[in-house]
């Protein structure tokens, strides 16, 4: 199987299957043919930034459906997505943002002030846009024409910090080949066209970004939560009959406390993936009773 970048996958898709949901964010779902709409347009409006292939575009945001639709324009014209961690002080995130030199960089209202740091050089070097209003407008402004990038498989898709626990955050580069292993990997899982992916882990991280992009590469449907939150995940598994998700065991053990959680119907869920910590036996097997699905570890 020859890889395949995230712009190819998506062109794939929204050829073969363009009404097919492919992503739910709060009470709006986008087709394939949406998505690659959208993405293009945001390619091309990235473009029109001055940005372009081994560039950086830089995303400082809580889930959104910003995040998939960046990582696909910016596959689109060869640029590299780098998802900041708005967990981290001010300070941190100038440090990162200084590193990654962006060409643009996309904010929430909520995360801007995580921005007040940067170097006046660094902020003058770049163009920041403000998702909602401002974020749509700068799109819509845009060609909805795909940008028409490939990609090697060896081609830097992704620009993801460590947490800097041994010294400075330091910059991960995945290329086209080893996000391409997410879509052998859904397949492995059991993903298809008919899977529903449940997203709440955040998408700075590989366990959001990479495990995340995993049904959708598939041709499945994925349900992305702007954060973790127990009784939102139980009723999202009911409400959008969700088949897959990964989960780490503490949101596992909180999921179990949900009130009510016993009666809600969950007998879509097939296989719940779990990592980041070793789940306890006690917890495993409880887990396992309740929810009646297939349970793997991933490192």
């Amino acid at each position: 199987m020859s890889t395949l970048s995230y712009a190819q996958i998506l062109r794939q898709h929204a050829s073969a299957r363009p009404g097919a949901p492919a992503l739910t964010f709060g009470t709006q779902t986008w087709t394939f043919a949406q998505l690659h709409e959208n993405s293009s347009r945001t390619g091309q409006a990235l473009r029109a930034e001055g940005a372009g292939a081994g560039d950086r575009v830089a995303l400082l945001t809580k889930n959104c459906a910003e995040c998939f639709e960046l990582m696909f324009a910016c596959s689109k014209i060869g640029a590299i997505l780098a998802g900041l961690n708005w967990r981290l002080s001010a300070r941190e995130i100038a440090a990162i943002v200084t590193d990654a030199a962006p060409k643009v960089l996309v904010v929430s209202e909520e995360e801007e002030p995580l921005l007040a740091e940067l170097p006046p050089e660094v902020r003058a070097g770049m163009r920041i846009v403000r998702l909602g209003a401002a974020y749509e407008a700068w799109r819509a402004a845009a060609s909805t024409q795909d940008p028409g990038h490939d990609g090697a498989s060896d081609e830097v898709a992704l620009l993801l910090y460590t947490s800097g626990t041994t010294g400075l955050p330091k910059g991960v580069m995945i290329t086209n080949e080893g996000i391409f292993h997410t879509q052998r990997l859904g397949e492995a899982w059991g993903m298809g066209p008919d899977s529903v992916n449940l997203v709440a882990m955040p998408m700075f991280h590989i366990g959001g970004c990479g495990y995340g992009s995993s049904t959708m590469t598939r041709g499945g449907h994925t349900v992305l939560l702007r954060e973790v939150n127990p009784a939102v995940i139980v009723d999202c598994i009911a409400r959008h009959r969700v088949t897959h998700t990964f989960l780490v065991p503490t949101v596992v053990q909180s999921l179990l406390l949900v009130p009510g959680v016993d009666q809600a119907d969950l007998s879509s869920l097939q296989l719940l993936m779990y990592g980041a910590a070793p789940m306890g036996d006690v917890l495993l097997r409880r887990a396992m009773d309740m929810l009646h699905c297939r349970f793997i570890q991933a490192y």
